[in-house]
């Protein structure tokens, strides 16, 4: 409500606003710092708000929020995003990625590990979208060769089980 408040008067807008656009906007003004954006996002995503995009930066907010529990939310709604329908492709695979690498980087559970990256490969639900992230992951994890290798283990379990997915 607030926020519909400040676009109204701000932003002479008759209609409500997208908040996530005001709240973007908030950061384009440096009245908002980006880690609060992705934080007030990740929120936004779990509370079921429309027309919300998503970035690692989100992806993180929402893991922390979460604890990592992939079931919890906002981390639960977030997860949905690498499999939403509107998205290209090539778009999920590099959110997919860039967020991997940076969840590894901060949760030293190798169960929340895991289960993050079991839950990301389903939301992909594709093989060759898959076998495209392993590709990438590599590159990206640059000189931290363990993590890859726990990353790419997983995801080469996650390829040798059954597959309902195209």
């Amino acid at each position: 409500m607030i926020l519909r408040a400040v676009a109204r008067t701000d932003f002479g807008t008759t209609r409500g606003a997208w908040t996530q656009a005001v709240l973007q906007a908030a950061v384009e003004g440096a009245a908002l710092e980006e880690a609060e954006f992705n934080r007030l996002s990740a929120r936004l995503i779990g509370f079921g708000c429309s027309f919300t995009w998503c970035n690692p930066g989100i992806v993180m907010q929402a893991g922390a929020l979460a604890n990592w529990n992939c079931e919890a939310p906002p981390l639960r709604q977030v997860i949905r995003h690498f499999g939403a329908e509107g998205v290209l492709p090539q778009a999920r695979l590099q959110l997919a990625a860039h967020s991997i690498v940076q969840m590894f980087r901060t949760v030293d559970s190798p169960f929340r590990q895991n289960a993050f990256v079991f839950a990301v490969l389903n939301q992909l639900a594709s093989r060759q979208l898959v076998v495209a992230l392993a590709a990438v992951l590599g590159r990206l994890f640059g000189v931290d060769v363990l993590s890859w290798q726990k990353a790419d283990a997983t995801i080469r379990t996650w390829l040798r089980g059954p597959l309902y997915i195209s």
